[in-house]
């Protein structure tokens, strides 16, 4: 928890971290989830980090790093013949973090191409675009951090492939 970070304090092991640290951190870990899905909607949960395991030895590390309880659901729905509509929403719990809850409302074009956005409560701003090319799927994200980790975070990118091996052929949505 950036939040509770002590500057130029040798007794904080997360400072410490930081300022020992030789940039050649590896984690190590291990996810499970379920996911129950229809035509137009699924609900799923998963446990991130179940098993973990990092290189450093240093406790300030560990400690920050829990094993997350996450909860998601997304529902999809054509609005008219070539657009479509899909909300997700995602909820994280964790020791340190606590709750944090996360929402997210895309627009899709001909089954094709996706444009949205989503917040991610106190935290950040997420806005996202993708195609979708027969069974493959590129998508791009950029975060922008708000709320508790502005000044601390400055965001992201993330890039996206992914390939359908069963063909999703049709006009039904076929895009989360």
């Amino acid at each position: 928890d950036n939040d509770k970070l002590l500057l130029d304090d040798n007794s904080d092991p997360s400072y410490m971290a930081l300022v020992n640290g030789d940039n050649n951190t590896n984690r190590y870990g291990i996810n499970l989830g379920v996911a129950l899905t229809g035509g137009d909607y699924y609900v799923a949960y998963a446990l991130s980090d179940v098993v973990q395991k990092d290189d450093t030895g240093n406790q300030g590390i560990a400690a920050s790093s829990a094993m997350q309880h996450i909860v998601q659901a997304g529902y999809r729905r054509e609005v008219a013949p070539s657009i479509g509509l899909i909300i997700n929403g995602i909820y994280r719990y964790d020791k340190n973090q606590k709750g944090v809850a996360e929402g997210q409302l895309k627009g899709v074009l001909s089954n094709t191409f996706w444009v949205g956005a989503g917040y991610r409560n106190d935290l950040a701003y997420t806005f996202n675009a993708g195609i979708r090319i027969r069974q493959l799927q590129v998508g791009y994200t950029r975060e922008m951090s708000s709320g508790k980790t502005d000044g601390i975070y400055r965001g992201g990118n993330e890039i996206t492939l992914s390939y359908t091996f069963a063909p999703v052929f049709g006009k039904k949505l076929s895009v989360w």
